[in-house]
């Protein structure tokens, strides 16, 4: 028996139509969401300069095209995967406790950063490797 046609079932339908005497309260939860979009793809675009400028100064020229190609392609490749376990997971576990995993992901990445040493660099000096050990042939 589905739990839409359950007798037993306690859930409400879902309204498609929006409830007026909640216009209000659904109008301020779209404006906060409306600000936190905006807040998250600017932070997005800070770091996403901070990351390209950081691979630009510390690559060699000449290895630049591939190092950005196979940054690429391991960001974009691995999305697919990210979608599947999150709908695997919102099926499993709920909406609410996946967006919650996703939150405390977000949460532990800047971790990375203190991990690998990134924030003590001062000067770009400090991360240019020696590019003549990087050119020479294997």
């Amino acid at each position: 028996m589905n739990w839409a046609t359950s007798t037993h079932s306690k859930r409400q339908p879902r309204r498609l139509e929006p409830d007026p005497r909640n216009d209000h309260e659904d109008s301020a939860r779209r404006r906060e969401a409306e600000i936190f979009r905006t807040i998250l793809a600017d932070l997005a675009t800070v770091a996403n300069v901070h990351m390209v400028s950081l691979r630009q100064t510390i690559m060699p020229a000449a290895l630049l095209g591939r190092v950005n190609a196979s940054f690429r392609f391991v960001s974009w490749g691995i999305m697919p995967f990210g979608a599947l376990l999150g709908g695997y997971l919102g099926d499993r576990i709920g909406l609410r406790a996946t967006l919650l995993v996703v939150v405390a992901a977000f949460l532990i990445a800047p971790l990375w950063i203190f991990l690998t040493g990134v924030h003590r660099v001062r000067t770009l000096e400090d991360l240019v490797p020696d590019t003549a050990e990087l050119m020479e042939p294997a």
